[in-house]
């Protein structure tokens, strides 16, 4: 789920496009850290990796 920030992390820094994934991965992870007024909807989810 948290490498799945990255994507997200793109939307909202868009020069983050260029920085690699564990990058982009952290970034998304600071970045909804101090955002809390956002909503995260898992869609399509059925259960974690095994």
């Amino acid at each position: 789920m948290v490498a799945g920030l990255a994507e997200p992390a793109v939307a909202v820094v868009p020069e983050a496009a260029r920085a690699p994934k564990d990058q982009r991965v952290e970034l998304g992870v600071r970045w909804s850290a101090t955002h809390g007024d956002w909503l995260l909807v898992l869609d399509d989810v059925t259960g974690p990796k095994t």
